[in-house]
């Protein structure tokens, strides 16, 4: 399993009481993205982490052993 950063980017408006980025295990980009479920997002909802022009991801390395994947931080700006 890899491990990537999604991050918004520093041009999307972002406030309070929203996520900023996270860190997700997923097989692909594609489905790291997908992952980002209202659940686990603010108020700025699923649309920022599907798009790819107010939002980047990065590999930054793979999981040991057998992770199943899914969040595993989430940088949160509360009020």
């Amino acid at each position: 399993m890899k491990i990537y950063l999604l991050t918004r980017n520093e041009s999307d408006d972002r406030s309070y009481d929203e996520a900023w980025g996270f860190i997700i295990a997923a097989k692909t980009p594609e489905q790291a993205r997908k992952l980002v479920l209202p659940q686990a997002s603010g108020d700025e909802g699923c649309a920022p982490w599907l798009d790819k022009t107010r939002s980047s991801i990065e590999y930054i390395g793979k999981t040991r052993g057998d992770m199943k994947e899914g969040i595993l931080i989430r940088d949160f700006n509360a009020a």
